[in-house]
């Protein structure tokens, strides 16, 4: 005899389908479905990151044009939203990515947010739709799944940079740490 796995309402004569019984392998199926399409998204959000890096390349890339002036032909980033003004690094100087951020609880989401900045800002990326695909590129695990959850549950969602971080935060930041955090300020 299989083994089975319940729904929530095993003993209900609903007949839902969230209710029926399933046996170890579809549930065993059902799992592994799940996780490929789990590597799907993380597979589009790598070719995501990769055009992206295309993208900020090609932006750092100046190409002279005849008779112009040096100073004409550098492009200038606007600062970030709040800090001074950085130059996008060269095009031939590759910078390392930022880690993974996966959720987990000894994950130290500031020190996350913070490299994520850091790397924006050296590539001159201030749109701050960007710089979200960017941080979401680095989700992994119950990140990446909260973010799935937020962009499931609140479809066309639209935050700037500030109001993505702070949701982040919400989610991530112990609560000690915040408590810290406000006594320091």
């Amino acid at each position: 005899m299989a083994d089975k796995v319940s729904g929530p309402n095993e003993s209900s004569s609903s007949g839902a389908s969230g209710d029926t019984p399933v046996s170890m392998t579809q549930f065993n199926s059902a799992m592994a479905q799940l996780s490929r399409s789990q590597q799907e998204t993380v597979e589009h959000m790598n070719q995501i990151h990769a055009q992206f890096q295309q993208w900020a390349s090609a932006q750092a890339v100046i190409k002279p044009s005849t008779g112009a002036s040096v100073a004409a032909q550098q492009v200038l980033q606007p600062p970030p939203p709040h800090g001074p003004q950085h130059h996008a690094v060269p095009g031939n100087i590759k910078l390392a990515k930022p880690s993974l951020f996966t959720g987990a609880t000894k994950a130290n989401v500031e020190t996350w947010l913070f490299e994520v900045e850091q790397y924006l800002t050296a590539y001159g990326v201030t749109d701050y739709s960007q710089r979200i695909a960017f941080a979401c590129a680095s989700f992994k695990g119950v990140a990446l799944q909260w973010w799935q959850n937020q962009c499931l549950t609140h479809p066309g969602l639209q935050l700037t940079w500030d109001q993505f971080k702070e949701e982040v935060r919400k989610r991530f930041q112990p609560i000690e740490a915040s408590r810290t955090a406000l006594a320091l300020s």
